[in-house]
């Protein structure tokens, strides 16, 4: 019988809301009355499948994926790999196309960016060890292991004796290319992320924010680059036209929006002095949990397509701050990028592709009476590519723009797709500089080095896969769901993408984190509205995102890869003597009360003055130091702001109405040790 899988082309996505379901109990799949068939006289009828496919458990549990974890020697064409899921170095040749070896890290050490000097040592961020490490890619040794930080993030050579290493933490450290002492160790702001040098000096990005930080010989920061929101298109429902089919719901609309900047998952220098930061950009607009239609899901569009509530976007930064960019269609998670050798191009690595054996949703028409039934896969995604070249903008020049400055729609580019439409998720890349044509790719699931000739297509595969860490848990977070975002948009590296979202049913929402021990916290939402993972994945998932349910052995992966996840070092050490009197104050001011156990919450939902219309679950304020802006609407830029009661709710919310600043202070530094 023919089978008809709604068009994501033509907006029509499949999806279903939590209004079908009712007393789901932990990690159910819950009713589906659109998997039942059709009744009699009732037309057509979308089918939400249920993926039954086999889960994998990881013995080696893979850490969410951060992007930037590969380099190509100037000499000798040696791909040069981390491998955090391993604890390792892989070093592949791109002559004869073999694994050269590898070099073992200590464990938990979770290497991130790399860099390569003028002698040709490579250095590595170890982003969970605390330190940089030196190593030999030829000799497949370790030279040194200098510690740096809590949390080093991003790398660059910054003089021929010298390496700046950009900490999570807030540190910029200079140390020594001959090893010792670090030189310099200066604090800028927290969840900073890469740093390159430019014609115009030391700049280092933020993650979530998306902003970069311009930085001085003395390491005073002289200028704050924010990019400016950009309209874009997204599609709402169109209440000016009747509902003529419950199946396919009202009709859609398509209409201008602004979308602000944020997750800025890679920054390099650019041409001319320009800084290209590749980014996501969120919508800044009302979104309206619409019913389960054909219509669409309320999160909007697809990988082909630029009208969802999350866009990549590519901005270039002149030298004097002001900003070009360009939206561009592909897979979810732009988390990696490198320019071509002429400048004029970017190759983009996307690491949220659909999975192209899921099955898909589709639709069983009734014709005359007769139903014709649908089931099982339908459909594909072959053409998704993780790869595409985009034509950079021209780098701009003037002063930025005034704060709040909307930039006009920049369009929605395609750019040039490279490999196969079955490339696995990509999460690195980079440009061979011996052969200019050739471009090398970091693959996961499997773990892979791809080779690719740009000009002819050719393509070969270098493997470095051992079986350990394929885990389903880690696909279905970081997968394109079916309306082009992955669980990965909004919660970067298992964590949050620090935005505050408006929607139609509940107002202002900040993206929870999902990496403070989540085990043992349910209810989950900040209404404490969702019981369960299973819960969860049937309202966000299905609900919104346009996936499909997931079997009981899929989804206990996924709730098992969630609740490994880990928070990131502390902002402070617990031994500060103002962390200690701030403890003091956190008990003394009644906060323990709500926030106590080793998760601090009770998990309860409880009204706290603030300007929530209902009472909300207490989160857990481990890592809180680093989810900016605070409080469930985002109304506390910092820690402190929260204290202010027109924001925090006062004494509602806490005694601390009768706190000095200075105490104010020492609880603030408190809540940054934990």
């Amino acid at each position: 019988m023919p089978r008809i899988m709604t068009s994501r082309r033509s907006g029509v996505h499949a999806w279903r809301g939590p209004v079908l379901c009712a007393g789901l109990a932990a990690l159910s799949t819950g009713c589906d009355s659109l998997d039942a068939p059709s009744p009699e006289g009732n037309g057509s009828h979308l089918v939400i499948p249920t993926d039954t496919r086999p889960a994998f458990h990881a013995t080696r549990t893979p850490v969410p994926i951060s992007g930037g974890t590969l380099l190509v020697t100037r000499t000798g064409s040696l791909a040069v790999a981390s491998d955090p899921d391993r604890d390792a170095i892989v070093v592949a040749d791109l002559e004869t196309g073999s694994l050269v070896g590898t070099i073992a890290l200590e464990k938990g050490d979770e290497p991130g960016r790399l860099v390569e000097d003028d002698a040709g040592q490579v250095h590595v961020a170890l982003r969970r060890g605390g330190a940089v490490a030196t190593i030999d890619p030829r000799a497949l040794t370790v030279l040194a292991r200098q510690s740096v930080c809590g949390a080093p993030r991003g790398l660059a050579i910054s003089s021929p004796t010298t390496l700046e290493v950009a900490c999570a933490d807030g540190k910029l450290v200079t140390l020594p290319l001959a090893g010792g002492a670090a030189l310099r160790s200066v604090s800028l702001e927290p969840d900073l992320r890469d740093v390159v040098v430019t014609t115009s000096g030391v700049t280092v990005s933020r993650f979530k924010s998306a902003e970069l930080l311009r930085v001085d010989a003395t390491g005073s920061v002289t200028r704050r680059d924010r990019l400016p929101a950009v309209t874009g298109n997204h599609s709402i429902v169109d209440k000016s036209q009747p509902q003529t089919n419950d199946d396919f719901g009202q009709p859609l609309l398509q209409v201008s929006a602004p979308f602000r900047p944020v997750v800025a998952w890679r920054t390099l220098a650019g041409p001319n002095g320009a800084t290209v930061i590749v980014h996501q950009r969120a919508l800044d607009d009302e979104i309206e949990i619409v019913p389960p239609s054909m219509n669409g899901s309320a999160y909007g569009g697809a990988g082909f397509s630029c009208s969802g509530i999350s866009q990549n976007a590519v901005s270039v930064v002149g030298s004097e701050g002001a900003v070009a960019s360009v939206t561009f269609q592909g897979s979810p998670l732009p988390v990696d990028a490198t320019l071509s050798p002429d400048g004029l191009q970017l190759l983009v690595a996307m690491a949220g592709p659909p999975d192209p054996e899921s099955p898909k949703p589709f639709v069983d028409f009734e014709e005359n009476g007769d139903v014709t039934s649908g089931g099982g896969k339908v459909g594909g995604f072959g053409g998704m590519t993780t790869l595409a070249l985009i034509s950079l903008p021209w780098a701009p020049s003037g002063p930025a723009a005034a704060a709040g400055t909307v930039q006009p729609d920049p369009g929605c580019a395609g750019g040039s797709t490279i490999g196969r439409g079955d490339t696995p998720p990509a999460v690195a890349v980079a440009f061979d500089p011996s052969v200019p044509s050739r471009a090398v790719v970091q693959t996961v699931q499997p773990s892979t080095i791809m080779v690719i000739d740009v000009t002819s297509g050719r393509e070969s595969t270098i493997s470095f896969d051992d079986g350990t860490t394929r885990d389903t848990g880690f696909e279905l977070f970081h997968r394109d769901s079916g309306a082009g975002v992955a669980c990965a948009t909004c919660h970067a590296e298992g964590a949050e993408d620090g935005n505050v979202w408006r929607f139609s049913t509940v107002g202002a929402r900040r993206t929870q984190a999902l990496h403070v021990g989540l085990q043992g916290t349910a209810p989950f939402h900040w209404d404490g509205e969702l019981g369960s993972v299973g819960a969860l994945m049937n309202e966000v998932f299905v609900g919104r995102m346009g996936g499909i349910h997931e079997s009981d052995a899929r989804l206990e992966r996924l709730e098992s890869w969630l609740y490994a996840l880990k928070a990131p070092a502390p902002l402070r050490a617990s031994t500060e003597e103002a962390v200690v009197r701030g403890e003091a104050l956190f008990r003394s001011s009644a906060c323990a009360v709500c926030h106590s156990g080793a998760k601090f919450t009770n998990n309860k939902n409880v009204s706290v003055g603030t300007s929530s219309r209902v009472p909300l679950q207490v989160p857990s304020l481990i890592g809180v130091g680093y989810r900016a802006p605070f409080l469930h609407d985002g109304c506390a830029q910092t820690l402190a702001d929260r204290f202010n009661p027109a924001c925090g709710g006062g004494d509602d919310h806490g005694s601390t109405s009768r706190l000095t600043t200075a105490e104010i202070g020492d609880l603030v530094a408190y809540l940054e040790s934990l």
